[in-house]
């Protein structure tokens, strides 16, 4: 008889720890911290970032919260490392030593993400990231989960997309290949020349250049005396405005495929205007593909976006609203809001529904070191309407590609 009085006596309490666990959950929230460089050059994915992010929370919230967890609504801490890379360092200990928190979406930046990804999986809090440097995942770290294609994929869509064109058109024998000499520059000019010797397609130039310089003239005359038609640049948008400026001023005018970042983002068409129509370039998503445009729902996300902010959402803001959401299905999964339990609901779920499907093709699911294993990179062209819009793979996309 003692026996099952005390049996239901622990019974009684486990039940109130569960009421009283959710019941926190409900009232305090959940963390969610996302880390961008939303001051200093690179402030334009920071800011994007952060407002994808912001938006996503926004919806979480009031449809409910996270419903495992009672409708704990989320609590999303806003962490600016500045465009300085090693500011990660201080400001995600920061943050770590001041929230209890649940997990972490990272806007991009490589050079950022690898500074600061030691230090969170010591404190072994599981982050969604858009940065696409190769060997960010190839580190052995078990908390880090890429939401985006990496960058060696970005290089062989940029080789992939011309050859396509060529078959359409007919055209170049010899390619440029100019980059940023950092993290992400190296990783999407590695893949572009990697194809490129597969394809055996002739390389006139092959040539990095510094972060932040302030003259082009000097590479773009390389290119030009080269002779390469077909030129894929990797930059981000100051560099990549500064080296098309240049090249028009120079009279050099070779079909462009842009290798992301700055070709992708909207300050590229603010600067260039109609400049900027009908180049094209590859990038983790775009707003109007397939599996976006074919979503009410997901329609709608972007229709507000354009709404609130007057310009059409772009690829870091879509990738950030994504990841959020992961983590929101997560949690939905396992419901704790414990970060190693978020962690393990991570490295098995496949998410087919929500906002995390705004990732094309519409299914996020990671392998064993955090890679989104359905997503491809897309390529965008500028059109007239001042948008970037979903042209390649053809099977992403209903739109055109347009000629000027």
């Amino acid at each position: 008889m003692k026996g099952n009085i005390i049996f239901f006596v622990l019974i009684a309490l486990l039940s109130m720890i569960v009421v009283t666990t959710a019941a926190f959950a409900q009232s305090d929230g959940v963390n969610i911290v996302v880390l961008a460089t939303i001051s200093g050059d690179l402030s334009e994915v920071g800011i994007l970032g952060q407002r994808g992010a912001e938006m996503a929370v926004e919806h979480i919230n009031a449809d409910g919260g996270i419903k495992a967890l009672g409708g704990a609504k989320i609590n999303l801490i806003v962490g600016d490392v500045t465009s300085d890379y090693s500011n990660s360092i201080n400001v995600a200990q920061r943050l770590l030593s001041q929230h209890d928190l649940s997990g972490i979406v990272i806007a991009g930046v490589s050079g950022m993400n690898k500074a600061v990804a030691p230090v969170l999986e010591r404190a072994e809090v599981p982050f969604v990231t858009g940065a696409i440097a190769d060997d960010l995942t190839e580190l052995n770290y078990r908390y880090v989960f890429r939401i985006c294609p990496e960058g060696s994929a970005f290089g062989h869509m940029q080789v992939e997309f011309s050859q396509y064109l060529l078959e359409e058109e007919g055209g170049a024998s010899k390619v440029g290949i100019i980059y940023e000499n950092t993290d992400y520059g190296q990783s999407t000019a590695g893949g572009v020349a990697e194809l490129c010797a597969e394809y055996n397609i002739p390389v006139a130039i092959n040539e990095s250049y510094p972060k932040d310089f302030t003259d082009a003239t000097p590479l773009v005359s390389k290119l030009k005396s080269s002779g390469a038609e077909v030129l894929f640049p990797v930059s981000y948008t100051k560099d990549a405005a500064l080296i098309f400026g240049t090249m028009q001023s120079l009279g050099y005018n070779p079909m462009i495929i842009g290798g992301g970042a700055g070709f992708i983002w909207p300050e590229f068409y603010k600067t260039l205007g109609s400049l900027a129509n009908g180049v094209s370039s590859v990038g983790s998503w775009v707003w109007d593909t397939k599996n976006i445009t074919n979503n009410p729902a997901l329609v709608k996300v972007t229709e507000e976006w354009e709404e609130k902010y007057g310009d059409f959402m772009g690829e870091i803001a879509g990738e950030m609203y994504a990841a959020v959401y992961c983590l929101k299905e997560a949690m939905e999964e396992c419901g704790s809001s414990d970060p190693k339990e978020i962690r393990n609901a991570l490295a098995e779920i496949k998410i087919t529904e929500g906002g995390a499907t705004l990732m094309q093709p519409g299914i996020v699911e990671f392998d064993e070191n955090g890679n989104n294993i359905h997503v491809r990179p897309v390529m965008g062209q500028w059109w007239e309407d001042g948008k970037l819009h979903s042209i390649y793979p053809r099977e992403f996309t209903d739109n055109e590609i347009k000629k000027f």
